[in-house]
Formats: C-alpha cells, sequence, structure tokens
C-alpha cells in the first residue's frame, strides 16, 4: 500500500450502508473478532502458499525446457536489446524474456531449477492477487482464502505453474489485477492513478494479455469513478502498446485467427471448462454456474431499483473481462492444434471465472455464516481432482516435460558433426543455436544411449530447405538410401517416417514428414546419411536432388 494510503484503505474497506460486513464470521462478536478470523485467514494462506509451492516443486522436478522456453534462450539477448522487442505470435514479451535472460547469463540450460522457481513465484502472485481482488469484492476472507487455496493447487492450469515461459501471462495477470486494485476507490484523479498506469505498463510488457487486463480496469474505473482517471490509468499502458505494436522489429507473428462461429464454439467452450475445471464435480459445477447466474440476476435488479453502488465495479469488471477473455483466446486459439481445455488457457479463464465465483457465493451467503463455511467447502471439494493434476498425468503433460537427454544428444551431435549453420533443426533452435550454446557450455553433458544420439542425429541433419535444388532423382523408398552434405531432400504429400538405416526399427528413431508443419523439402546438413523409410507407405515419393558441379 502506497505511503499515506492507510486512511483512505480503512474507509474503502467499510462497508456501505445496508452491506454485508466483510467477514460474517464473527460479526456478532464484534470487530476484533472479525479481525481474528481476518488474520487467520491470512495465516492459512500463507501456509498454503508454502505447501502449494513445495508440491508442485517436487511433483515437476522431472520438467525441463520445451519450445517456446528456446525463444527466449537463443532469440533474446540483454546485450541485444531490439532482440527482447520482437514479438512472438504477436506478444509483447519484454519483461519475461529478459528475467529469462538474466538467470540464463549464470545457469544457461544447464538447470531448469532456477526458471521454475520463478515461474512458481509468479503462480504464487497471481494467487495472491487474486484473493486480494476478491477481498475487494467484498468476499468474506474464509471463502476468499477457500477459493484462493484451491487455485494455489489448480492442476487443471498446471502449464502456468510448471513451464518456463508461462511468466509471460502470469506476469500480466499480476500487474493487471495490482493495478486494479490501485485505481478502484473513491476518489478524484491523483498520483496514485499514474501508479496503476505504471503497474499497467508491467502488464502490456509481459504479454498481450496486458491490453486485456487494462480494459478490465478501465471498465472498473470507469463504473466507480467515471472516466476522469482514465487518462491517467489507461494513458500510459496505450501509448507503450501503440508504440511497440509500430516500432517493433519483426518477429513471429500471430496465428490465422479462427472463422466467427468456431471462435464463438471454441470460446464458450472455455468457458464452460473455467467452470467445471474449479472442482470437476459436475453436480458442485452446476451449483457454481446457476450461483453466478442469480447473483448477476440480483446484481442486475439492485442496480436497476436502487442504483450502482462502488463495490458493483470490480465484480462488473471481471465478469466483462471473462467474456472479453473467451472471445479473444476464440478468436486467436479457436483454428489452431489446441483445444479450450488446453491447461493453460483453463488457467486464464479460472483467473476471472473463479473471483466470480467466490463473489456469487458470498452475495448469496451474506448474513448466514452457516452458508459462508458451506460455500467455502464446496469450493475445496475441488481440491483433491487439481492436486491429481499438478503432476504429469496424461501423454500431453509428458509432452511438455522436455526432453534433456535429447537436447544434450543434439548439441553434442550438432559439434561432432559440424553441422552447416543458419538452419532450424528443432522448434525456435538452431543450428548456430546449438553449436553455440554447447560451445560455451549452455547446455547440460550427458551420458545417453545410443539410440537417442541417433534420434539426435535424424534431428540435425535436415532443415528446411532454402532457395532450389539440382538434378533430382526419385529413390526406392523401400530400400535404404543415402544422402550427403548439400543434397536436398524432397517427400510427396503423403505423410512417412524416416528411419537411420543403421537402426530402422526402433520406434523412437524416426522423423515424420511433411510433419505438423507440412514441410516436404529439406537440406542435409551433415556430411553424410543414410535413411529408410519405415514402415514402407504405398504411393510414398522419395527424391532426392544434389547440385551438379560446374
Amino acid at each position: 500500500m502506497p505511503p499515506g494510503d492507510q486512511g483512505t484503505a480503512s474507509r474503502e474497506s467499510r462497508p456501505s450502508e445496508g452491506a454485508a460486513p466483510i467477514s460474517d464470521l464473527g460479526a456478532e462478536a464484534g470487530v476484533p473478532s472479525a479481525a481474528r478470523v481476518e488474520r487467520a485467514a491470512t495465516a492459512v494462506f500463507a501456509v498454503a502458499a508454502v505447501v502449494a509451492a513445495a508440491t508442485i516443486l517436487v511433483q515437476n522436478r522431472e520438467q525441463w525446457f520445451f519450445h517456446d522456453d528456446f525463444v527466449f534462450a537463443f532469440q533474446r539477448d540483454l546485450a541485444d536489446p531490439v532482440s527482447l522487442l520482437r514479438p512472438h505470435f504477436g506478444h509483447n514479451t519484454v519483461l519475461p524474456a529478459a528475467m529469462f535472460q538474466l538467470i540464463y547469463r549464470v545457469v544457461g540450460l544447464n538447470s531448469f531449477w532456477p526458471y521454475q522457481l520463478l515461474v512458481v513465484a509468479s503462480h504464487l502472485g497471481v494467487t495472491v492477487v487474486l484473493r486480494a481482488v476478491m477481498l475487494r469484492c467484498r468476499v468474506q476472507p474464509v471463502l476468499a482464502t477457500s477459493a484462493a487455496i484451491l487455485f494455489l493447487f489448480f492442476g487443471s492450469g498446471r502449464e502456468d505453474f510448471t513451464w518456463a515461459f508461462q511468466t509471460t501471462l502470469n506476469g500480466s495477470i499480476v500487474f493487471g489485477f495490482a493495478a486494479l486494485l490501485v485505481a478502484d476507490r473513491d476518489a478524484p484523479p491523483d498520483r496514485r492513478d499514474l501508479g496503476a498506469g505504471l503497474l499497467l505498463c508491467g502488464s502490456v510488457l509481459c504479454s498481450n494479455l496486458g491490453p486485456l487486463m487494462a480494459a478490465v480496469v478501465a471498465v472498473a474505473v470507469v463504473l466507480r469513478r467515471g472516466p476522469g482517471p482514465l487518462g491517467r490509468v489507461i494513458g500510459p499502458p496505450a501509448a507503450l502498446f501503440v508504440v511497440w505494436w509500430v516500432t517493433a522489429p519483426a518477429g513471429t507473428e500471430a496465428p490465422e485467427s479462427a472463422a466467427p462461429r468456431e471462435a464463438f464454439t471454441w470460446g464458450a467452450e472455455l468457458v464452460a471448462y473455467g467452470f467445471r475445471s474449479l472442482t470437476h464435480v459436475p453436480p458442485v459445477t452446476v451449483l457454481l454456474v446457476v450461483a453466478v447466474l442469480v447473483a448477476v440476476t440480483g446484481l442486475a435488479r439492485t442496480i436497476t431499483r436502487t442504483g450502482r453502488r462502488p463495490e458493483d465495479a470490480v465484480p462488473m469488471a471481471l465478469i466483462a473481462g471473462m467474456v472479453a477473455l473467451a472471445a479473444s483466446l476464440g478468436y486467436t486459439r479457436g483454428g489452431s492444434f489446441y483445444p479450450p481445455f488446453t491447461p493453460r488457457y483453463a488457467y486464464l479463464i479460472a483467473v476471472f471465472s473463479l473471483p466470480v465465483v467466490a463473489w456469487a457465493l458470498a452475495r448469496l451467503a451474506a448474513g448466514r455464516p452457516p452458508l459462508v463455511l458451506a460455500a467455502s467447502g464446496l469450493l475445496l471439494l475441488g481440491l483433491p481432482a487439481n492436486v491429481a493434476r499438478i503432476d504429469p498425468s496424461n501423454e500431453y503433460d509428458e509432452l511438455f516435460l522436455g526432453d534433456r537427454e535429447l537436447f544434450s544428444a543434439m548439441a553434442e551431435v550438432a559439434t561432432e558433426q559440424q553441422v552447416t549453420r543458419g538452419y532450424t533443426v528443432f522448434p525456435f533452435t538452431t543450428s548456430d543455436a546449438l553449436l553455440d550454446a554447447h560451445e560455451r557450455g549452455e547446455v547440460p553433458s550427458l551420458t545417453v544411449s545410443d539410440e537417442v544420439r541417433d534420434e539426435a542425429l535424424l534431428q540435425v541433419a535436415l532443415g528446411p530447405a532454402r532457395g532450389t535444388g539440382g538434378a533430382c532423382e526419385t529413390v526406392d523408398a523401400s530400400s535404404p538410401f543415402v544422402v550427403e552434405r548439400g543434397d536436398r531432400l524432397e517427400v510427396g504429400a503423403t505423410e512417412l517416417r524416416l528411419s537411420l538405416a543403421s537402426a530402422p526399427d526402433h520406434p523412437d528413431n524416426t522423423r515424420l514428414v511433411p510433419g505438423a508443419e507440412g514441410i516436404r523439402s529439406f537440406d542435409v546438413l551433415v556430411d553424410r546419411i543414410d535413411l529408410v523409410v519405415r514402415p514402407e507407405v504405398p504411393g510414398a515419393e522419395v527424391r532426392v536432388c544434389r547440385t551438379v558441379p560446374a
């Protein structure tokens, strides 16, 4: 709390006339009892946060770097500030990239736990501001703490506290909700609004969730205080985002957007899963949805009858944010490979749906302590299912663990083979990055099996083709064939698997082409590699193109 805010906070913490006290439990015994309840709830939350952090770290101790992590490792550099400004799938990720690079300069990719501590800390930060937002919505401390404990162990959204790259979205949420807490008050515009604006700048610099968080804060400010403070609160992040958007260097652009119907369906399914994932108990999900509908209907009637109250601003902004988030993700992700129940999207929607649910339950239980306890217990029913999902529990989770041995072998094999530079050989990883990181000792040196080395060779030996090839000839795909550095390998539209001729039947020693990226032409990056198509595919077309010496 900024200096000098104590008096304002004290006035704002009092309920308006006719509203329920912030803590129904102990209210009959007077303020001291209510204060004790609040302190006890805070202490319980603190203990739960420590337990949650330890649980996440222990159950995900096999986690390693994966996909987008390599963007921050190899495509961003503190010595090249312009690189930090590059968009990643349309996102501004300056702050998380800088934090990642600070750690990378010390430990490289030799140890994952420093990065893991950072993402777990960001998850705890999200939960802290989430609980504070619920208290601002006049959710009773016991109920707000129960909801926050559920979110601490929210295994349905596990990617956002296990995958290092997810400090991006988590950072936007922390900064955004912190700005909401600062801006939500009854006061004329002052320098605290500039503080909220600066927090929103931090949100914008973490991911493109930042502009949505700024919109949520704007809704809350207008509903409570009118448009007067918007210039100070929204002006700085809006200007920052526009300047970045106009001046940022070329980077990875956002994927193709979904068609309207597909976007609507995907977004609706996301909201549905957002409620279901809180407990994974269907009857409880129905009760929570009904509670929200009843509370929203009651709020609408209250506003129609007596006008809007100051404490209504944040819940209304959260509801608007949940709808906007679902619409935005439906539009930008609805046409992608990932379904709406993907853990990172479940986490995002829960950030809005959980406080909305807690607010609805608190509104319905106001003045009735037994109902507050019942509502708290209802949310805690979601703990078993979500705790069970904290550790990798399915094939998708296993994929996102990353592969330390394979990456180590790739770096070593790339160095031994002196692969041709300038090619992408692994998601977000170039041959240059592997060679340079291995030379600097930034990749772990591990003893791996021959099978892993073979898989690594198959991965680094071929890169997406550049330019045009030479004279081409079709090869017999059912027999082993040889390709050499500088050759081009082309495949037809039929999907097939390439294997090393030395171990054609090993299940991991294959490379699917064209694959998800649709790449059908590859340049050979090593001196020689013997390949075979396994299993044999009828109609498979494989050509080798060689440049004829002048």
